[in-house]
């Protein structure tokens, strides 16, 4: 990477900027800047960087994004963005007109691409100061029909097997065919927006609606986001412990993948629980370092540093629960996304390590996999927006 990654922990939003040569050598891609020609030339200007250290940095950088998208702007092509660090606005600072590039990596490592190259959309400041990155999308333009859609996806992840705690599938009717997907994990007013933007037909996402336990009253922010996505037709599709299990496409094999473990097997309810090894992977230190360095967030880890790991389980998300049945799984350590106060105590005295790598952290994969599954399978277009989230 060009620049150094996030630095999250900073208290106060802040900016850093400073003056830095960009040329073709500091890329593995080049970047052309379009003229009045339509000649393109490299860009070998001194830029100025502003790097945004923390996430309400994202709201504190939108004075500066309107100042740079004030000027004359001009179209930037690239091959490749892989090689930006998040969050970093670069612009032309040597004179003349500017141009502005907002890049932000993959978090799955697949190639970036994106289906509109003005740079100020390829990321959103939005005033909720989340994050939200396009990540995966296709420029097929054609529709499928609303229930052919849902049927395949039904069957792919085989839904009707599952007792969920809410419902999988069409949750919200909306428009009768579909060719735009919005994917993300959540199903938040912010996702909603995002797709109204994009001028989508449906939502897919992990974390949907109507949860057993909770009020089922249609008011308060309930009401506020069934009326959005009912005044345009747009659909939402959800799916959960589906979307958690499968065996390619789901959360679980899918973070198995991006933390490097070959799976030996399954275990617990549904079959929810992953269980492997790294064979590059020799304590939890090491197993550590590579998840923050994955999932681009430190975890909270219960244990020794230096305890040797060999055998690892995983159930991403909300997991905590599922804990001693990775314990009697002869589990070295556990990972999933969230921890309970009880949870801490058992890591100590059972002597398996625990890690809570984040809920969002940990989901972020399954529903990229199955948008990118929708794409080879349907002429329609997909897009990945991610809505950051600490927990």
């Amino acid at each position: 990477r060009i620049w150094p990654a996030l630095d999250t922990t900073t208290p106060e939003p802040r900016l850093l900027l400073w003056r830095r040569s960009l040329n073709p050598g500091i890329c593995s891609k080049n970047f052309l800047i379009k003229g009045s020609a339509g000649k393109g030339s490299l860009l070998t200007a001194t830029c100025l960087v502003v790097k945004i250290l923390t996430t309400p940095g994202v709201a504190a950088a939108t004075p500066l994004a309107n100042e740079v998208g004030a000027l004359k702007e001009r179209a930037i092509r690239s091959d490749s963005l892989d090689n930006f660090d998040g969050s970093t606005l670069v612009f032309n600072a040597s004179g003349g007109d500017a141009c502005l590039v907002v890049a932000r990596p993959s978090q799955s490592g697949r190639k970036v691409t994106t289906t509109n190259k003005t740079p100020r959309q390829t990321v959103t400041v939005c005033a909720n100061n989340s994050q939200i990155r396009r990540i995966m999308s296709s420029h097929k333009k054609k529709a499928v029909a609303t229930n052919e859609l849902c049927a395949w996806l039904d069957k792919t992840l085989n839904a009707q097997a599952f007792a969920d705690y809410c419902p999988n599938g069409l949750q919200v009717q909306g428009r009768d065919s579909v060719s735009h997907i919005i994917a993300g994990v959540t199903a938040s007013e912010a996702l909603i927006d995002l797709a109204i933007q994009e001028k989508a037909d449906a939502l897919l996402v992990h974390h949907g609606w109507f949860w057993k336990g909770e009020d089922s009253r249609i008011i308060g922010i309930r009401r506020t986001r069934l009326a959005k996505l009912l005044a345009h037709d747009i659909n939402l599709i959800a799916y959960h412990l589906p979307l958690d299990a499968h065996p390619t496409l789901g959360n679980n094999a899918r973070l198995a993948q991006i933390l490097g473990f070959d799976t030996s097997h399954t275990t617990g309810r549904n079959g929810l629980i992953g269980v492997g090894r790294s064979q590059s992977i020799r304590n939890l230190g090491q197993l550590t370092a590579r998840i923050a360095d994955k999932l681009g967030r430190v975890p909270l880890v219960i244990g020794d540093s230096k305890k040797k790991i060999t055998r690892i389980a995983w159930c991403t998300g909300a997991a905590q629960s599922m804990f001693q049945e990775a314990i009697d799984a002869g589990a070295d350590v556990f990972i999933t996304g969230e921890i309970s106060e009880p949870t801490v105590h058992l890591a100590r005295e059972s002597g398996v390590a625990f890690i809570s790598a984040g809920h969002h952290a940990t989901e972020r994969y399954g529903v990229q996999a199955l948008g990118q599954a929708l794409l080879e399978h349907f002429p329609i277009t997909v897009k990945f927006m991610d809505v950051d989230n600490p927990v």
